[in-house]
C-alpha cells in the first residue's frame, strides 16, 4: 500500500496522464527499475525504496496532523532518492551510502549516551535495547557492502 501511493505520487510528480482516460492499467505505465544484474543488489535497492516510501507516508501522517515540516523534507529527499534508486542514478546511490553511514554511526551512540541512561531508557536490561539498534545496523552495513560492492551498476553509461 506504501509503495502504492509512492509510485502513485511519483507519476504525478512527473506529470502523468490522467490515470482513468487511458486503457492501459496504471501499473504498466509505471517506468521498470533499470536492470539490477544481482538478485542481491535489487533485493537491496528495493528494500532501499520500500524504506523510503515508508519515511514519505509517516511524512503524509504528519502533515495530516498538521505537522508540514516531515512531509517538505520527504518531497526533497526521500521520493527523489527512491526514484534515484528505482533507475540507479550515481547520485542517489552516493546519498544513500551517506545516508547509511550515518545510521551506522549515530544510531548506536544512543546506546551509549549519558543522558539516555539519566532518562533510565537504559537500563540493566540494555540488551533487549540494543538487539533493534545492532539489527539495524547490521542491515544498513549489508547495504553499504552490496551498494560497494555493485557500484558499477548506477554507472550512468551503461
Amino acid at each position: 500500500m506504501l509503495l502504492f501511493i509512492l509510485i502513485l505520487s511519483i507519476q504525478i510528480y512527473i506529470g502523468a496522464t490522467n490515470i482513468l482516460t487511458r486503457s492501459i492499467p496504471w501499473y504498466a505505465r509505471i517506468p521498470a527499475m533499470k536492470v539490477a544484474h544481482p538478485p542481491v543488489l535489487k533485493a537491496v535497492l528495493i528494500a532501499l525504496v520500500v524504506g523510503c516510501g515508508i519515511l514519505v507516508a509517516l511524512a503524509l501522517r504528519h502533515a495530516l496532523s498538521g505537522k508540514y515540516l516531515p512531509l517538505i523534507f520527504a518531497i526533497l529527499l526521500w521520493g527523489p532518492l527512491a526514484w534515484g534508486l528505482w533507475q540507479l542514478h550515481p547520485l542517489a546511490r552516493k546519498v544513500a551510502v551517506l545516508l547509511l553511514w550515518l545510521v551506522v554511526i549515530v544510531l548506536p551512540i544512543g546506546l551509549i549516551n549519558p543522558f539516555a541512561a539519566m532518562d533510565g531508557l537504559v537500563s540493566g536490561a540494555s540488551l533487549l535495547v540494543a538487539m533493534p539498534v545492532y539489527g539495524i545496523v547490521a542491515m544498513a552495513l549489508f547495504c553499504l557492502h552490496i551498494l560497494g560492492k555493485h557500484k558499477k551498476a548506477f554507472n550512468r553509461d551503461g
